[in-house]
């Protein structure tokens, strides 16, 4: 990859801010229908894996990460449309609960804890909200792959102040 040379030092890519390994994984939960997916058991184990995370950067290395912000639309996204109605479900039930959803400023200060300074959050959304729902239809009917949605999308990345659903972000170790 090439984001070491666009952030100037070594990188630690997070699938999500909770899903960094643990030395310690019992502090971690499987969930039910995805092999080998893990979950938080609460916010102690959030500064644990951004800790194990900034413990394995090098000074001036980066940690971009993304996760789900906790807002009236993410929960209906995330915890509604995503895993509880059946015609518009991209994953299992259960898959998310309210208590991993992370405000921006709560993953800023986790970061900051471990000697982590946020550099950078973008929101991380469709263009056209419809797209996105056509796209899932599509998903869940077989007409598409997975692979396939994105083109069909159109994602963006903006610098929204407050992200309303899914934002990344990028850390780098002081």
């Amino acid at each position: 990859m090439q984001f070491g040379a666009l952030l100037g030092g070594s990188v630690v890519l997070a699938r999500r801010v909770f899903l960094v390994p643990l030395a310690d994984q019992d502090a971690l939960v499987d969930q039910p229908g995805q092999p080998g997916g893990q979950d938080l058991a609460g916010d102690a184990q959030v500064v644990g894996q951004i800790g194990e995370a900034a413990r394995v950067l090098a000074p001036g290395g980066s940690l971009v990460y993304d996760t789900v912000s906790r807002t009236a639309i993410s929960r209906l996204v995330y915890l509604g449309a995503f895993q509880t109605v059946p015609m518009t479900r991209i994953m299992p039930p259960g898959r998310y609960a309210s208590g991993r959803l992370r405000t921006p400023d709560e993953v800023t200060a986790a970061l900051a804890r471990s000697g982590l300074r946020n550099r950078d959050i973008r929101e991380f959304k469709p263009r056209n909200a419809l797209s996105l729902v056509r796209a899932i239809l599509a998903r869940r009917s077989g007409r598409i792959t997975d692979e396939e949605i994105p083109p069909l999308v159109d994602f963006v990345l903006s610098q929204a102040a407050r992200p309303q659903v899914t934002y990344l972000g990028h850390a780098v170790k002081r």
